[in-house]
């Protein structure tokens, strides 16, 4: 089926199945945690996770800060560009 037909939902797990099976460093994420299932986002964590204990680096733009704190070290808060708060 041609990606142009894939839900938002779909779209978002092939997306990011391609970039975590992705040789990178550094990931870049947009609210992968907002769509999908319980089982979507708990598969997501797990991969994240996975990857950190490797020493590789997310960058996740996100509005949830209770997904982040489960799945994430450190967290940087910012509104308009500049720090508002840090946490590690």
């Amino acid at each position: 089926m041609p990606v142009k037909n894939y839900s938002s939902g779909m779209s978002a797990r092939l997306g990011f199945s391609v970039a975590v099976h992705s040789d990178a460093d550094i990931f870049l994420l947009d609210e992968v945690l907002a769509v999908g299932d319980s089982a979507f986002k708990d598969k997501c964590s797990d991969k994240i996770d996975s990857l950190m204990k490797k020493n590789k680096t997310f960058i996740i733009v996100t509005h949830n800060l209770e997904n982040m704190k489960k799945v994430t070290n450190r967290i940087i808060y910012m509104e308009k560009g500049k720090i508002v708060n840090e946490t590690n």
